[in-house]
């Protein structure tokens, strides 16, 4: 064997070396990599909306030992009477013409049941954004589901607003449950 050949054999085994290192390796070693990566970004984001659950702990008790302070409803005729005087209260000292409240519909859950409210009405700019915000800071849990707003003029002097909110009501049977659930109670 001439130096030449000897050099083209020294290379093709150092390619082929190279490329047998790279598949039993390298390769294998880069994907487990990535695979870790993304096994750690996957762990960061469930600690932080655990972080972030531990760290609004105290304000969703505090919540909702207000509600339960208010009167949280077992019955479902209360809490239809509750959301729908409140809500005409809240228009009125608005200035919102509210010309339909009526519950819509009612989901039976496990502990509590959520009873939808479908509430219309026209009024100024001004007279929505109070209104929205009276429902937003309830004294009693209240969800706003949907909110449509539709100006009948350029000017956005008259808007005319389409809300569903929903609420929750308690059956007595369940009340002392859910109250140790969300205090943090029990033994």
């Amino acid at each position: 064997m001439n130096k030449r050949e000897r050099m083209l054999t020294v290379v093709i085994a150092l390619l082929v070396g190279y490329f047998v290192v790279d598949r039993l390796l390298v390769v294998p070693l880069t994907a487990r990599f990535a695979a870790l990566d993304e096994q750690v970004v996957a762990a960061r984001q469930r600690y932080e909306a655990a972080r972030v659950l531990v760290d609004n702990a105290q304000v969703l008790r505090d919540r909702w030992q207000a509600y339960q302070q208010v009167g949280l409803a077992a019955e479902e005729s209360v809490v239809r009477i509750r959301v729908q005087q409140n809500l005409t209260d809240w228009s009125r000292q608005a200035g919102f013409d509210l010309t339909t409240c009526t519950a819509s519909r009612t989901i039976k859950g496990e502990r509590f049941s959520e009873v939808h409210f479908i509430a219309r009405g026209t009024g100024s700019l001004r007279s929505v954004v109070q209104l929205l915000a009276s429902v937003h800071t309830s004294p009693f849990p209240l969800r706003i589901l949907f909110c449509d707003l539709v100006s009948r003029d350029e000017k956005l002097d008259v808007l005319t607003l389409g809300l569903t909110v929903s609420t929750i009501c308690m059956p007595e049977a369940n009340g002392s449950a859910a109250s140790v659930a969300m205090t943090g109670g029990g033994s």
